[in-house]
């Protein structure tokens, strides 16, 4: 059955509004808490394919690279930013 429907995650993986919540405020880990919540959104993209989604994924990853203090950090969300632009053009 998981070859046919894939992995099932739990339900409210994609309820970053916490995470949201956090990268907004000036905690220190306001860059973990934007990048935590674009990956966990690329966990679950809209059944039906989107370029908007994948640019607000992008977005977020763009917000995290602002944010993040440690340079492979910054760097990993910079090339997730990009791959995520990627699909969204590939996707119009």
């Amino acid at each position: 059955e998981m070859m046919v429907r894939g992995p099932l995650l739990p339900e409210g993986v994609g309820n970053v509004a916490d995470l949201d919540a956090i990268s907004r405020s000036k905690s220190p880990l306001a860059g973990m808490a934007a990048f935590d919540a674009a990956f966990l959104l690329q966990l679950v993209p809209p059944a039906e394919p989107s370029a908007r989604f994948w640019r607000s994924v992008a977005e977020r990853y763009e917000l995290a690279a602002r944010l993040l203090v440690d340079d492979g950090r910054k760097r990993e969300a910079t090339e997730r930013a990009k791959a995520a632009r990627d699909t969204a053009a590939a996707l119009r």
